[in-house]
């Protein structure tokens, strides 16, 4: 009977990492909020980390690439990303200090407010400002960082006009 409740526990845990990856805590909550018991839950991600299914440094290392890549986030948002799922603070750490040095985040804002022009046009240019910095704190980004780069964008803007 037991067994059965595993396996059973186990199936419901590859048809969720079937869909994407996930951390060891969120996985654990999502089988335990199929109504395993906690001892259940355990077992499944022990054993799903023996097969390599679960391992959340790497995970963490795809999830900081795929948002320094593609969706731009300040570290510091996914320091905090990372945390809130349940991530080692350490490891998080570490992970992270491996990209201080190549990411500049002058240049990411500059990216991102160059790709976010196209919602502003038309609008006035404080009111056009005022957008781009909420949607660059929403991602993280320090307020100086985004201030000095918002400045020299639109003044580069205002030139090319």
């Amino acid at each position: 009977m037991a067994r059965d409740i595993f396996d059973k526990a186990k199936t419901y845990a590859y048809c969720l990492l079937g869909f994407t990856a996930r951390f060891e805590k969120e996985l654990k909550q999502k089988i335990s909020d199929k109504g395993y018991n906690q001892k259940i839950a355990n077992r499944v991600i022990a054993e799903l980390k023996r097969e390599g299914l679960v391992d959340d440094k790497k995970f963490a290392m795809l999830w900081i690439k795929t948002r320094l890549e593609h969706n731009a986030r300040s570290l510091s948002a996914i320091k905090y990303e990372l945390l809130s799922r349940g991530v080692d603070r350490d490891a998080v750490e570490n992970l992270l200090d491996g990209f201080k040095s190549s990411f500049d985040e002058e240049e990411a804002v500059k990216s991102l407010l160059k790709g976010r022009m196209y919602a502003v046009k038309g609008l006035d240019q404080q009111k056009a400002k005022q957008r781009l910095y909420s949607f660059l704190k929403r991602r993280g980004f320090a307020s100086q960082i985004i201030l000095k780069t918002l400045g020299n964008v639109f003044n580069e803007t205002c030139r090319d006009s």
